[in-house]
């Protein structure tokens, strides 16, 4: 049990999956004045961690663990990526999957590192694997997109960023600067149709999906398309 000793502090619940940690994690009780002015500290909750592991290494702390393990070699891995050595990035990866082969964090950067090589279909490959791992898959969503945006696969591109437009910023410019949603010219009208295309192969046994793209084709006035996703809607009921 964590005691009195231990502060429980609930982190941000994507974070703890993009760590592979639980969303509870122990701080030290004493450091509670300064958590309240400074803020959370990671280096101070691994010392938690650390101290708790001591005494009590029963299996429902293994999360905490394999963490403790893996922060010396995150912090490698950083120093790595920042100098774009991406050999030496590429064993410490390794090594943290090792570790924990469920590591969401270890295989987004693995993607990144097979896409600042170009290798683009194990990059692909690698952010597909993550985000099955996690439940917010918007930055394997952001980092795929990138990929088929550099390999010249707009409509790709296009599908992924709708899809997280609503909570992405990043995405939502990237729509905007492809001219997707500003249907004002002859370019915007054309990749608003392909993706809406792209869409509808998605989601073609999809009712619900596809009830929402045809209002939206209606709303910007593609009445021939919507008709198309209704009546596909029509066959699945």
């Amino acid at each position: 049990m964590f005691g009195k000793k231990y502060l429980l502090l609930e982190i941000d619940k994507s974070e703890a999956e993009f760590y592979h940690l639980p969303a509870i994690v122990p701080y030290p009780s004493k450091e509670q004045r300064n958590l309240d002015r400074d803020g959370f500290s990671w280096e101070l909750s691994i010392k938690a961690m650390q101290d708790l592991l001591k005494s009590d290494s029963s299996e429902e702390y293994k999360p905490y663990r394999l963490f403790v393990q893996k922060w010396k070699l995150y912090a490698g891995l950083d120093l790595a990526l920042k100098s774009s050595n991406w050999l030496e990035a590429e064993s410490i990866i390794q090594n943290i999957f090792t570790i924990d082969l469920l590591d969401p964090s270890a295989h987004l950067n693995l993607g990144f590192v097979y896409q600042a090589q170009k290798m683009y279909a194990e990059a692909i490959h690698t952010y597909t694997k993550g985000s099955e791992l996690v439940e917010n898959r918007s930055p394997f969503i952001l980092a795929l997109a990138s990929c088929y945006e550099e390999i010249g696969n707009e409509d790709e591109a296009f599908y992924l960023w709708d899809q997280i437009k609503n909570i992405s910023t990043i995405a939502m410019q990237k729509l905007i600067e492809y001219r997707v949603y500003k249907i004002n010219s002859d370019s915007a009208d054309i990749n608003y149709t392909r993706l809406a295309e792209k869409t509808f192969q998605k989601f073609f046994n999809n009712s619900e999906k596809l009830i929402e793209l045809g209002i939206n084709l209606s709303h910007y006035s593609k009445q021939e398309l919507s008709q198309e996703v209704l009546n596909r809607v029509h066959q699945l009921r």
